[in-house]
């Protein structure tokens, strides 16, 4: 494949690079189970900072962290203000657990553009990480004001993370929110079955829980365990048990998931 088809990939905004490890990247070329080629086909071009950031890319997508860590530090020594190359770097060392250098390299990031999506991602992961979950709601709050896109994903990591710290209120206009657009939204029907079960809304949980039982059915083991809960409140033993044989079955050979099934 042509270097420039690739560059389209990861050089398309001129304002953020593309190093925030998007698994994505290779289904964007069609060409899933070929990361090898791809790869060898950039050792044909001369080295630059821009194809040691795509290699780094390439090499954190396919969950090689060391070899993209090198590649990212390959880049900024070629270009040393390249905020692309510190990104990388500090989402590397965030997901191999590495906060303390995670962490300066990411302010570097946002000092820079301190409305950058991935650098502003990456820091409410990483205090996500950490258990910090009010610093990272609000880390999480700023990325998506400085998205120009609705990122329901990124508006869902927002609802759970609320849900963590007991506001329930907030997750679930979040959750609401998301189905406004996305009717079947799986982490909103979630995120409102939990809500609704602490509220002890029986009904109401089991209708968003039963959601996602039927169209998400391998998604979540610990579902089958709260639907089961809504149903002994219910009075409906019977379908309390039904419902957790079938995630039994679901999770077959999976022994901590089966647990997780079997909860409550």
């Amino acid at each position: 494949m042509a270097l420039e088809v690739i560059a389209s990939v990861h050089f398309d905004t001129g304002r953020e690079s593309r190093a925030h490890l998007r698994p994505e990247t290779l289904g964007l070329l069609h060409e899933r189970g070929r990361e090898e080629a791809f790869l060898s086909a950039l050792d044909k071009y001369p080295q630059s900072a821009d194809i040691e950031l795509l290699r780094g890319d390439w090499l954190a997508a396919t969950g090689r962290f060391e070899g993209a860590q090198q590649a990212f530090a390959n880049s900024r020594r070629l270009h040393a203000s390249s905020w692309s190359a510190a990104l990388g770097l500090g989402e590397v060392a965030r997901l191999q657990g590495d906060y303390a250098t995670a962490e300066p390299l990411l302010r570097e990031v946002l000092a820079h553009d301190p409305k950058s999506v991935l650098a502003l991602s990456s820091y409410a992961l990483l205090e996500k990480s950490r258990g910090n979950f009010k610093e990272a709601i609000a880390w999480q709050t700023r990325r998506i004001a400085a998205d120009a896109e609705r990122s329901l994903d990124a508006m869902a990591l927002l609802a759970e993370l609320l849900l963590r710290t007991g506001d329930n209120r907030g997750a679930a206009a979040v959750s609401i929110d998301i189905l406004n657009s996305d009717p079947y939204n799986l982490n909103a029907h979630r995120f409102l079955g939990e809500i609704l079960l602490r509220e002890k809304r029986w009904d109401d949980a089991r209708g968003q829980l039963e959601v996602v039982v039927r169209y998400y059915p391998t998604a979540d083991p610990g579902v089958y365990a709260s639907l089961a809960e809504v149903y002994r409140n219910l009075g409906r033993p019977h379908d309390a048990e039904s419902i957790l044989r079938k995630g039994q079955r679901v999770f077959e050979g999976d022994a901590s998931r089966v647990a997780a099934v079997s909860a409550n």
